[in-house]
């Protein structure tokens, strides 16, 4: 059982997980407990200068993939987008509704570690949730995410430029839907979200707003449906900005035989 625990540094809140108890007796409770206490590890200068990123990825804002005492990482900025975002690039304001004690548990990087630790719990194929920073401020605050990497993969949109196999459609649905029979709803579910690796074992990643859909009034094939059409949306997309992406309807029934299976 992995418990969220919060350090605050002057204003800067860490969100970590309790160190596990070993057989003899409770770990000390430590600042080197922690593999990424450290905030200048959320800092992509600081990483850039030290010659800890060997990756970089753009998808809303820069993603920065680096080595800390030999193991990997991933750094995510949060980012706002749409309109909102070219006016306001990453600054969230608190919600007004929230008492003082809650603000914090109300932000989205700490309910996106909060997901990924009760996915992590439940051993779904996603990334394991390392730490998260807020910043906060009288009005609102900045966040960042560091997760595990998942070692030797590529994104759906990538691995689309070759063939795949059927098994591997078959099996992309079945990872889909075995999130869905623990209820864990995807915001957005889309082609560079779910990563293969080089065995073919899929993953899904990014769960920024998603939740566990625990509200017996919501129609439960409702969301389901919605994660698989925003799926196809995005597949069709990536298909009519490079006519070499290999998807069609075959594709798209086999990723459903698997999901249904």
């Amino acid at each position: 059982m992995m418990t969220i625990q919060t350090k605050n540094i002057d204003r800067q809140h860490i969100i970590y997980h309790q160190p596990a108890k070993t057989k003899s007796g409770p770990k000390c409770d430590t600042e080197d407990d922690l593999v990424l206490f450290d905030d200048a590890l959320f800092n992509p200068k600081y990483l850039i200068r030290h010659q800890k990123v060997y990756r970089q990825a753009r998808g809303r804002g820069q993603t920065y993939f680096f080595k800390h005492e030999q193991q990997d990482y991933v750094l995510k900025h949060y980012w706002r987008g749409g309109l909102v975002g070219k006016l306001n690039a990453d600054f969230y304001f608190w919600n007004p509704l929230s008492s003082q004690p809650l603000k914090l548990q109300h932000t989205r990087a700490y309910q996106e570690f909060a997901l990924l630790t009760t996915v992590s719990v439940l051993n779904l194929p996603a990334p394991k949730p390392i730490a998260a920073r807020i910043c906060g401020s009288l009005l609102g605050y900045r966040a960042d995410i560091v997760t595990a990497t998942l070692a030797n993969t590529r994104s759906l949109v990538q691995v689309l430029i070759e063939a795949i196999s059927d098994k591997v459609w078959f099996d992309i649905g079945a990872t889909i839907a075995l999130f869905h029979r623990h209820n864990v709803y995807h915001d957005d579910l889309n082609a560079n979200n779910i990563l293969i690796d080089d065995g073919n074992q899929v993953f899904i990643i990014d769960f920024d707003k998603g939740k566990i859909i625990a509200d017996i009034k919501i129609k439960s094939e409702q969301w389901k449906a919605q994660n698989l059409q925003r799926l196809l949306r995005s597949l069709t997309k990536e298909k009519l900005k490079d006519k070499k992406i290999c998807f069609d309807d075959k594709h798209w029934r086999e990723l459903l035989r698997g999901y249904h299976s």
